[in-house]
């Protein structure tokens, strides 16, 4: 799109929105049938157990981040353009900013199906690399989907962001299981701290049906 020329082009911002959220729960839907496929074969124990149930609720957590309040108020946002601010709004949040989401998602589905048969071993880098910079990259994104719709940076979602990627180096020094319940305490903490920060602010977007992050 980039070397397009998008003058005259109009979104429906309804419709563009919710393809694009779709996709994105396509691929919760698909890590969560990479858990099962992970546990396949194993024993149903509590070293398969309590990371499943551990990715599931990263996951969870991914989906909460994203459709709480985030793409309420950037389709409001997107729906309050028209013209070329609207296409470039659409370009930019939902064509681009889709991607790295789906792709940390993705990345993600494949370090915990990896993690259920070797929770209680050192995680090798590829598997490691994969979960914690897939999150740090859906965090990332996140944070400059926001801005982009006019809404504030998420200091909470930078900081875990950066928490993630510190891991990384360190990892081999810990069980799988370890580095998993880690990232998703981390999620568990973002949760709690944006419900508590932002309550007012989430609380405003999900009763007004005009409010947005820029409306302030």
């Amino acid at each position: 799109m980039l070397l397009v020329d998008t003058s005259g082009w109009k979104v429906s911002a309804g419709h563009f929105s919710e393809r694009h959220g779709l996709i994105f729960i396509i691929a919760l839907g698909e890590a969560v049938i990479s858990i099962g496929i992970g546990a396949s074969g194993l024993a149903l124990d509590e070293q398969v157990i309590i990371p499943s149930l551990l990715g599931l609720w990263i996951i969870v957590a991914m989906w909460w981040s994203y459709f709480d309040v985030n793409a309420i108020a950037a389709e409001r946002r997107l729906h309050s353009l028209t013209g070329g601010d609207q296409v470039a709004l659409a370009q930019h949040a939902y064509t681009y900013l889709h991607l790295p989401m789906v792709g940390g998602a993705i990345l993600c589905s494949l370090a915990v199906k990896k993690i259920l048969a070797h929770a209680y071993e050192p995680l090798s880098l590829i598997p490691t690399i994969a979960l914690s910079s897939g999150l740090a990259i859906y965090l990332l994104a996140q944070v400059v989907f926001t801005v982009r719709c006019g809404g504030p940076v998420s200091v909470p979602r930078l900081v875990i962001a950066v928490l993630l990627l510190l891991a990384i180096p360190i990892s081999d020094q810990f069980y799988a299981l370890t580095l998993l319940v880690t990232a998703s305490g981390l999620f568990a903490v973002l949760v709690v701290v944006e419900m508590w920060l932002d309550r007012e602010a989430r609380h405003k977007i999900r009763t007004s049906e005009h409010h947005t992050w820029a409306k302030g």
